[in-house]
């Protein structure tokens, strides 16, 4: 594993409560598929789960070691809650990387059962992963990428943050897949990105 990588995912209520009676839930799924994939048991020590309620903090911490909950965030008040949860998470991976530190996010609804970070080049500055799924709903997809600490990725963070302030209605807050999609910003993105595919 490179050096000064760090596996990060984010977890809620959501990812904490059993799917379905009798099924645990994604994230303690998601744990063990990276105990017990090939050549990803090493990778847990080097995983952080953000947390931003305390409810979920504490059930981080009774199944991992290294749980971070975003300071005060239930005193915040927005009537779009993912929205805030997105644009937090986004201002702590750009300070991951400006203390030096290069990251592999992954959504918790993934498994990997296979060393993800095998899917990255060492040249790679920003690498990204969009799986797609349909709900009864609407259709949602589930993301994975790599960022490598310096001034393309992290100018790459502070690009997404001012487009979420220039344009507050959008939905590409919290969904690096869903800004490379978008018809306004995505040739911007794919001109800074390389895309994969875990299928491969």
């Amino acid at each position: 594993m490179e050096t000064r990588t760090v596996i990060i995912t984010a977890i809620d209520n959501s990812t904490t409560t059993p799917r379905r009676p009798g099924s645990p839930p994604a994230v303690d799924d998601f744990l063990e598929s990276l105990r017990n994939g090939t050549a990803t048991k090493h990778l847990v020590d080097h995983l952080v789960i953000l947390t931003f309620d305390p409810q979920t903090f504490h059930y981080c911490k009774s199944i991992h070691p290294h749980c971070f909950k975003y300071p005060n965030f239930n005193s915040l008040h927005d009537h779009q809650p993912h929205k805030l949860v997105g644009l937090f998470r986004n201002e702590l991976l750009r300070q991951v990387l400006e203390f030096g530190y290069n990251f592999f996010y992954t959504d918790v609804i993934l498994s990997w059962e296979r060393n993800p970070l095998l899917l990255f080049g060492s040249e790679d500055k920003i690498s990204i992963g969009c799986e797609f799924f349909s709900t009864v709903s609407n259709t949602n997809n589930a993301e994975y990428f790599y960022m490598k600490s310096g001034p393309v990725s992290i100018a790459f963070f502070k690009m997404w943050k001012l487009i979420n302030v220039i344009y507050p209605d959008t939905i590409v807050h919290n969904s690096l897949c869903r800004l490379r999609f978008n018809e306004k910003f995505g040739p911007v993105v794919k001109s800074m990105i390389k895309s994969v595919d875990s299928t491969k």
